[in-house]
């Protein structure tokens, strides 16, 4: 009778602890770190250095490779290569490396524009709340608490590569770490006093 008492008890605790489980509405997602490839082409008539300039300075990263594009056979290439020299110096002093080609086509003037992005997005499925800079106010039931305060932060952060943190140190620099540990201790002597706060002696 006794063990009957305590299957029956431990199949209602199982029923019970079935019952009363249920998803949680915080969101578990993160700001996400995106690379990506930028290529834009722009004829001439298009090309607007301010754009261009914020567009790297908020999203680009390392070497900018720019071609000019002109017909041979019009004086177009004074002004292809004046306009890539302009924007060449415009990015340069955004930090980037700058490479240019110019390529002799039959057809229209352009400027091709190619880097790397790095953006901070907001987390894969994530919405903001109801009502929110006037979006819908209906009752939304898949709404995870957290998304609009990851997708502000995602829109405020100035530089996406500070949310990956420091890179690990390597192997070598790891073993030097811990041989200054006990470098001075293995020949007789004692590691000299950290800086910083110290109790008093009273």
């Amino acid at each position: 009778m006794k063990y009957f008492a305590l299957l029956i008890c431990a199949l209602t605790l199982q029923a019970c602890s079935a019952d009363m489980y249920e998803d949680g509405t915080l969101t578990q997602h993160r700001v996400k770190v995106i690379e990506d490839h930028y290529h834009m082409r722009y004829d001439l008539v298009e090309l607007n250095l301010r754009s261009i300039q914020n567009h790297y300075a908020e999203h680009g990263e390392g070497s900018v490779q720019l071609v000019g594009i002109y017909d041979p056979h019009t004086n177009s290439k004074a002004l292809v290569t004046s306009s890539l020299r302009t924007l060449s110096v415009a990015l340069e002093n955004q930090g980037a490396n700058v490479h240019t080609e110019l390529i002799p086509l039959a057809e229209h003037s352009s400027v091709s524009i190619q880097y790397q992005t790095v953006q901070a997005r907001a987390p894969k499925h994530c919405t903001t709340m109801a009502g929110y800079r006037n979006t819908d106010i209906g009752n939304n039931t898949n709404y995870n608490i957290g998304c609009t305060l990851e997708t502000l932060i995602a829109k405020q952060v100035s530089n996406p590569r500070d949310l990956l943190g420091n890179s690990e140190m390597s192997s070598t620099g790891q073993a030097r770490s811990s041989a200054n540990i006990i470098n001075a201790y293995a020949l007789g002597g004692q590691n000299e006093p950290l800086g910083g706060y110290q109790a008093s002696s009273e």
